[in-house]
């Protein structure tokens, strides 16, 4: 079992959080529960022998829950601080960092985030408590704990430095954070790594971050040459150095350094021959405008189903990218930009896309070993995206060449100019002239003319109207003109064709 007692001046939120604690697991036992900092305070000083978790809320009366953290920690120095507050204020939050509570959160409680941080004091304390049998455990589970360990550095849990350097290493007063990524390969673990010989002094211990990424702790006195002989025995891998750091604070700020040094590897080649060494103060600091109107024309091709121009456009990205030599950051800032700009298109498309989630591919990005496999990956979404698109779009313009097919059987007689067409269905002239003739492969105004002398064909067989008011009838202003063209596409005149179909129907077979 593990303890905890609850400490907020407000009845209410103190049952609902005993009752989201009691929920979330078996294994905790609320030992506690106060409307102030002192009477908590009171009971951990007489009565509470040990103690795993503080649930707290900061402004209450008497004692507030900053000042309740502080003394408690010198009881208890081991025991986890979650606070709760209704103020989402930057001073409460900076307070809670320096007082090194596992996690801030406000009010009212959202159970997934609270049962997320009680999940990862449960994992600590289990781990803590199987610290006896450490040397004892078995090397998976001793490398697993180890890694464990070192990423909740890496989050700023500094609470479980003792824990750490009690076990794996001091965290020198002046070092730096190495990271390494596999140019050869996504290894799981760091069991494959070529170790230094035994005489050479304070060997690493290398930790898995993720896939392909691992770290280590360098001193900045002496590390540099064992840095060398290390990279040396491990050369298909990349190296990035994070800037000399004073503080054990400052160690997931030197990881992110680290990190983005070691991805200017996505401008080098994939494997490379011998160890490269990346130095993150070498960086040149820079920031690149987003080109936000090449990523419209990239999606507007996308969307007009043109993959040549989506292509095109898309490597013009990648090649400004490599120009710029952007850091990892800001590449996937650039990268999931323009995703959020496909997603728009996306969504407006009956289709669904198994696999696209921008945050899934964005977390994709740092095992790829170069640019240009990003850019691969990238243009398999773009094709597959794009010819949806094409199928989507044949199938709005047939529907729309229904309609206009539609309307000239109805309105043959009236006037059936582009610019009436246009102006009825919302569509550019030339818009509707193009595609018209790209759909069936006839021009409009062809189709049009050849309703209207079907419809004078039956006016002419069926009725004795003169010839000038079935011109009229069928939408020819001109008898003359009407003349011509029924003469041109017919074969003969308007008035042989009645004559020459009233005197025998089975001429109509000729026309």
């Amino acid at each position: 079992m593990y303890t905890a007692i609850i400490v907020d001046d407000e009845s209410v939120a103190r049952h609902g959080i005993s009752t989201l604690l009691s929920k979330h697991s078996p294994l905790w036992k609320i030992v506690g529960s106060f409307a102030d900092g002192q009477s908590a305070l009171q009971f951990i000083k007489k009565t509470c022998n040990s103690l795993d978790l503080i649930i707290s809320d900061i402004c209450m009366p008497n004692m507030n829950g900053l000042e309740l953290i502080r003394v408690a920690k010198t009881l208890h120095p081991s025991v986890s601080v979650i606070f709760v507050s209704g103020y989402d204020e930057f001073e409460y939050a900076r307070s809670a960092l320096t007082l090194k509570a596992d996690a801030f959160l406000l009010k009212p409680l959202v159970s997934k985030e609270f049962y997320q941080e009680l999940d990862r004091i449960l994992e600590i304390r289990k781990l803590q408590s199987q610290n006896a049998d450490f040397p004892s455990s078995n090397p998976p589970h001793r490398i697993s704990y180890l890694n464990f360990l070192f990423n909740e550095l890496l989050r700023g849990n500094i609470s479980i430095r003792p824990l750490f350097e009690s076990i794996v290493c001091q965290i020198p007063p002046s070092y730096h954070i190495v990271v390494l990524k596999s140019a050869v390969s996504y290894l799981q673990d760091n069991s494959s790594f070529n170790l230094p010989p035994e005489n050479i002094s304070n060997p690493f211990f290398v930790f898995s971050i993720e896939p392909s990424y691992f770290a280590l702790i360098l001193t900045s006195e002496g590390g540099d040459a064992q840095l060398q002989q290390f990279a040396q025995i491990n050369p298909h891998f990349f190296f990035g150095i994070s800037q000399r750091k004073l503080d054990a604070k400052e160690l997931s700020i030197a990881y992110q350094e680290a990190y983005i040094a070691v991805n200017q590897s996505l401008y080098s080649q994939a494997i490379p021959k011998k160890y490269k060494i990346f130095i993150y103060q070498e960086l040149k600091s820079k920031s690149i405008p987003f080109p936000q109107e090449l990523c419209i024309r990239i999606v507007n091709a996308m969307g007009a189903g043109d993959l040549s121009s989506a292509e095109n456009g898309l490597t013009l990205f990648f090649t400004a990218i490599r120009k710029e030599r952007l850091p990892i950051n800001q590449l996937e800032d650039w990268i999931k930009r323009l995703l959020y700009l496909i997603s728009n298109l996306v969504e407006q498309t009956p289709f669904e896309f198994p696999g696209y989630d921008v945050n899934n591919i964005i977390k994709k990005l740092p095992c790829f070993q170069t640019l240009e496999e990003i850019h691969l990956f990238f243009s398999t979404y773009t094709l597959e995206i794009t010819k949806q698109m094409q199928v989507l779009l044949k199938k709005r313009h047939h529907t729309k060449i229904e309609q206009i097919k539609q309307y000239v059987h109805i309105h043959y007689a009236e006037d059936l100019s582009l610019e009436r067409l246009s102006e009825h269905f919302g569509i550019s002239a030339s818009h509707i002239s193009n595609l018209f003739h790209t759909v069936t492969g006839t021009k409009l105004i062809s189709y049009i003319t050849n309703i209207r002398l079907e419809e004078a064909k039956k006016l002419l067989r069926n009725t004795d109207d003169c010839i000038y008011h079935i011109a009229l009838q069928v939408g020819f202003s001109d008898a003359g003109y009407f003349n011509r063209i029924f003469k041109k596409e017919v074969g003969i005149s308007p008035k042989t064709y009645r004559n020459f179909t009233k005197n025998d129907t089975n001429n109509l077979r000729q026309f």
